[in-house]
């Protein structure tokens, strides 16, 4: 039992890791797609 727990606090701290790096990288990402997608918008219009 105490074996699995382990695992699942590693694989939590992991994801806590991964997430952490993750939604920067994604934020960032997602302005400036909203951003070029703004501005070719209005240049169209």
């Amino acid at each position: 039992m105490a074996q699995s727990q382990g695992w699942a606090r590693r694989y939590f701290k992991a994801f806590c890791k991964g997430f952490f790096v993750a939604v920067p990288v994604a934020v960032t990402f997602l302005d400036r797609v909203a951003c070029v997608a703004r501005v070719e918008g209005a240049s169209m219009q």
